[in-house]
């Protein structure tokens, strides 16, 4: 009998979210991302605005998530703890991350 390999979820796809969530935009995309380093800082708290860096993403990839959704996990096989509509991004230009993606978001509820 065949053992066939678990389908992995692509990156660039969104996993089944709660029909709460607001539809995305027409093109977004969503992502899921492990993060482990405890990057994501607030920016805003009147307008639920959050950081969340660093990202091992080039600049194409990040600018096709700006309008969609990230989802952050601690690990792969847990549900995320925190999301948000991903605002816009910037490359971190020097230090540890250079090169890496970093996106201002707005948190979901």
């Amino acid at each position: 009998m065949k053992n066939p390999k678990a389908k992995r979820p692509s990156v660039t796809k969104s996993m089944n979210e709660p029909a709460t969530l607001s539809a995305l935009p027409s093109g977004a995309m969503a992502i899921h991302l492990i993060e482990k380093r405890g990057l994501i800082r607030l920016l805003d708290l009147a307008t639920d605005e959050y950081e969340s860096g660093f990202w091992s993403l080039g600049s194409e990839k990040a600018q096709s998530l700006v309008g969609g959704d990230v989802y952050f996990h601690r690990a792969r096989a847990n549900p995320s703890f925190f999301g948000g509509r991903v605002l816009g991004y910037r490359i971190q230009a020097e230090g540890e991350f250079a090169g890496a993606a970093s996106a201002p978001l707005a948190s979901l509820r």
